[in-house]
């Protein structure tokens, strides 16, 4: 009985952290169920638009299930920068420009096409397009200790940042290695969070 019940507690622990870990999305910007071309309408799922268990994209990261881009982007640039700039994104942000630059329907996922809903039909805001050389730069390999006295170790330094709080910038491995980490979209902008601070430019 007492085996049984430890086994009860450690079930419902799990459940409980696997809702507070995917309860952010509900409501979010990403919370596509209900979109403007019925995304993932009927399904009643929020990570099917990018993710998928099974027959996921080859050569993608993160059990990908959206159609990626094939645009030719312009990178941004700047004499100021002390990492490598990749020749065109990479890592988390190419994933991000799958919906992001403009070319690919949001509703364009899992092999199938939907009535093509694009990013602008929400807003133009949000629509990057391929030539990112007057937004900022992604891509960046983060130079190594010394390059830059005002540059931090993101490892140990938190931030303040909307309305999450203190959070800790997220550096991409790209190739999986646990060498050569880059600042992505991902470094500031956190698609699973509901947290938006409206008045900023970081958005999510």
């Amino acid at each position: 009985m007492k085996k049984l019940f430890v086994v009860a507690i450690a079930v419902l622990f799990v459940v409980s952290m696997a809702s507070m870990a995917s309860a952010s999305i509900l409501g979010s910007k990403h919370d596509l169920r209900g979109d403007p071309g019925g995304t993932a309408a009927g399904t009643g799922e929020i990570c099917v638009v990018c993710h998928t268990p099974h027959t996921a994209m080859t050569g993608e990261p993160l059990l990908w299930n959206h159609e990626m881009s094939t645009a030719t982007y312009t990178m941004y640039a700047s004499g100021t920068i002390d990492g490598t700039i990749a020749g065109s994104p990479n890592g988390i942000s190419k994933l991000c420009l799958a919906c992001h630059d403009g070319t690919v329907a949001i509703d364009n996922y899992g092999g199938t096409t939907g009535p093509g809903t694009m990013i602008s039909t929400y807003s133009g805001a949000y629509e990057i397009d391929s030539d990112m050389s007057d937004t900022h730069p992604i891509s960046i390999e983060w130079p190594a200790a010394g390059a830059d006295a005002e540059l931090q170790d993101p490892d140990n330094i938190f931030v303040t940042l909307g309305n999450s709080g203190s959070i800790r910038a997220n550096l991409d491995d790209v190739d999986g290695d646990g060498t050569g980490e880059t600042m992505q979209c991902s470094t500031c902008h956190d698609v699973h969070d509901s947290e938006t601070d409206a008045g900023a430019a970081a958005l999510l």
